[in-house]
């Protein structure tokens, strides 16, 4: 058994003590899981969200304590443990320990620091059409975990067969890593009888993983009768939000924000559309970080790119992270 094993259960064992006593003091379970976080924060973004997230639940009128609750309410809470936990340790401190070593070691290489690793700790990947293919991304998630990698992104595409139950099951040898099953590529328009078989039959699938949260477009309808079908089997998943420059100004109004969350997640994810502009997005990042610092609402809102571009460079600057 390793030092991380160690630290795991240590970490497993904590959370399972506040989850148990989450009915009895909500309040006081949800600091309690925000201390733990900070006193097991290794990693420089740890240590800076923790942080974060400790003063923010220091106002007892915060709405994060609703988002939480709920969150704990309608997801099953080992699906929950299990997926934040490869998150914000194996990814956010085991792998970002790995990435920062390799990224450090290039800086200092004699060609002046040039050369740079190309690994982030989130990984895009296509998800697979046939067993061949989930063969191949299988031995390609074990090689980049082995570089610190424990987040993948794995996007479905229109008009493709999709790899179903052996993949799943084959995910299971990756226990300790967290995957996002994106069905925001797919098409907007309704699915054929046939095609909704198969988005349901893989939906079925895929909520056989504990460590797998299903990334949903707003607006299409099969997309909010999946939603409900994830709700009942207490799943996990996030709406995510595509915008143009036209969309800006309202994207965080209170009506748009309570659409969004009327799907049943209070995970919601902002992405720019591939037309929006430089400064629509910027402008939308700015709203979504002041909207979070300002606890507007019992909801996570999530800037896709800026947020993970910005996790990246926390994970792999060779500067102490100022706090804050």
């Amino acid at each position: 058994m390793t030092k991380q094993d160690i630290t795991r259960g240590l970490i497993e064992f904590a959370v399972n003590q506040c989850l148990n006593t989450m009915k009895e003091d909500p309040h006081r379970s949800i600091r309690r899981l925000a201390d733990l976080g900070r006193q097991f924060a290794k990693g420089r973004f740890q240590e800076r969200l923790f942080s974060l997230f400790q003063t923010l639940l220091t106002h007892e009128d915060s709405p994060y304590y609703d988002m939480i609750a709920r969150l704990l309410s309608q997801a099953d809470s080992a699906r929950l443990k299990q997926f934040c936990i490869n998150v914000g340790y194996n990814a956010w401190t085991v792998g970002a320990a790995k990435i920062r070593a390799e990224a450090s070691a290039n800086a200092a290489a004699p060609d002046g620091g040039c050369r740079t690793t190309g690994v982030c700790w989130l990984s895009g990947l296509d998800f697979p059409t046939d067993a061949d293919e989930a063969d191949r991304l299988c031995a390609r998630i074990r090689q980049q975990r082995e570089s610190g990698v424990y987040a993948y992104r794995l996007s479905l595409h229109p008009g493709r067969r999709f790899a179903g139950a052996a993949f799943f099951s084959a995910l299971k040898d990756f226990s300790d890593c967290a995957f996002l099953l994106d069905f925001t590529g797919l098409a907007k328009e309704e699915p054929t009888a046939a095609e909704d078989e198969q988005l349901r039959t893989l939906l079925s699938a895929a909520l056989t993983c504990r460590n797998l949260l299903l990334l949903l477009p707003f607006g299409p309808e099969w997309s909010l009768q999946l939603a409900g079908l994830i709700l009942e089997k207490k799943g996990l998943f996030a709406v995510s939000c595509s915008y143009q420059d036209a969309d800006v100004p309202q994207l965080l109004s209170p009506e748009n924000i309570d659409v969004l969350s009327s799907w049943g997640s209070p995970l919601l994810i902002f992405s720019a559309d591939k037309d929006c502009s430089a400064k629509g997005r910027e402008a939308a990042g700015q709203a979504i970080l002041d909207a979070r610092l300002a606890q507007r609402y019992p909801d996570l809102l999530v800037d896709w790119e800026n947020d993970i571009a910005r996790i990246q460079s926390i994970i792999t600057s060779s500067r102490p992270e100022q706090k804050g």
